[in-house]
């Protein structure tokens, strides 16, 4: 469904290589599962009239990406949407500009609308070094989906991050060395964990790849200069961001088509809601080998770290396990032979 709280036409003029670099960063959050195809499947876009941000989710990460508008005809603010592969269509028609070029290159980008809440976007170049030449390109823009507040619940994310009264610690790192973790992750096929550490007293991460890796990650050797820049750019990108308590809290919200195979969604909020087939699974595994691990439910039943947490307190709810132990794994409070007994149960509820 259309939302009608934002209008359906306007422009705005960007730089090119801004705009680009936007693109290319945002797009690695959307989703690429095809029952996402009509919500998270596509790339979200608001503009604020000072900024245009381009925001991918796929419900496990999240990316927003700021694009500085050089003029727009609409100031009040505006969303659309935008499928992957027309923004991949945009990156091979408007190519990046050259390093060297003397002048700055600029896009400018025209909503239309049309009966039905369909439209169109068209992307043309704005640079005037060709006049008689312009490129041109128009994509289609879907209907305007119900998406999650990603932009919010990031913008609050930084918030709490910028607050003296939180005490978190920013570890900078290059971007190369830590791809060298996913290895592991890709060899044990299990997640990474990720955690602030000391390191030869220093702050670092420490990595955990299940029961078989483990690592360190050290920062950038970082001098007064750099950290000053670094806060600046934090203190920079924190204006640009809606305005946000630290404290808000967001839900995520996601249509029906939004769910994992094997999950309902409650239309009344919205939420996630796992069925009694995976649960039992779960059940099963955890009472079957009397281990409560939420890493070892991830693993055997190949679903995300989130998701196993999920049936993990699911099976703390139907009395199958205690409550949370940290880092160690749930007493399971259940023998093989009462298993049944206790979903039936928990269904009952």
């Amino acid at each position: 469904m259309a939302d009608d709280t934002y209008p359906d036409r306007g422009s705005f003029k960007v730089e090119t290589r801004d705009f680009r670099n936007a693109l290319k960063a945002a797009l690695p959050h959307v989703s690429t599962a095809e029952e996402h195809a009509g919500s998270i499947g596509r790339l979200r876009f608001r503009a604020d009239g000072e900024n245009l941000y381009l925001i991918g989710t796929d419900r496990y990460t999240a990316g927003v990406a700021l694009v500085s508008l050089w003029d727009t005809d609409t100031p009040e603010p505006m969303e659309w949407d935008l499928y992957p592969v027309d923004a991949g269509t945009i990156l091979k028609v408007f190519p990046a500009p050259r390093k060297d070029a003397l002048e700055d290159e600029f896009l400018r980008l025209a909503l239309r609308s049309s009966p039905g809440g369909h439209g169109s976007l068209t992307v043309k170049d704005e640079s005037g070094l060709c006049p008689d030449d312009t490129k041109q390109l128009t994509v289609p823009r879907p209907v305007t989906c119900k998406y999650p507040d990603m932009l919010g619940i990031v913008s609050a994310a930084v918030a709490r991050a910028s607050s003296p009264d939180t005490g978190a610690a920013t570890v900078a790192f290059a971007a190369d060395l830590a791809s060298r973790f996913m290895v592991a992750a890709k060899v044990y096929g299990t997640v990474l964990d990720w955690t602030a550490s000391r390191v030869q007293d220093q702050p670092g991460v420490f990595i955990r790849v299940g029961e078989s890796f483990v690592g360190v990650l050290l920062p950038i050797k970082a001098t007064p200069e750099y950290i000053e820049d670094r806060a600046e750019q934090a203190r920079a990108l924190a204006a640009r961001l809606p305005a946000t308590a630290p404290d808000t809290v967001i839900p995520i919200l996601f249509d029906d088509d939004d769910a994992e195979s094997g999950d309902l969604v409650d239309t009344t909020t919205g939420e996630i809601v796992l069925v009694d087939d995976i649960v039992g699974q779960a059940a099963e595994l955890v009472v079957s080998t009397q281990f409560g691990s939420v890493g070892m439910l991830s693993r055997k039943l190949r679903v995300s770290t989130v998701r196993a947490g999920l049936l993990m307190a699911e099976l703390e709810r139907r009395g199958i396990v205690g409550a949370d132990n940290g880092s160690k794994a749930r007493d399971v409070l259940v023998k093989p032979d009462d298993l049944p007994g206790f979903l039936a149960e928990g269904d009952s509820h």
